[in-house]
């Protein structure tokens, strides 16, 4: 099923990107204030 691996590749993806704006944001809020 190509369409489902599609959509699983895009939801790590969405995921990976989740987790490096939060890391970012939890460091440019530590580290700028």
């Amino acid at each position: 099923m190509p369409h489902s691996k599609a959509a699983n590749s895009i939801l790590f993806i969405m995921t990976l990107l989740g987790l490096v704006v939060v890391f970012i944001g939890i460091r440019m809020k530590n580290g700028s204030v």
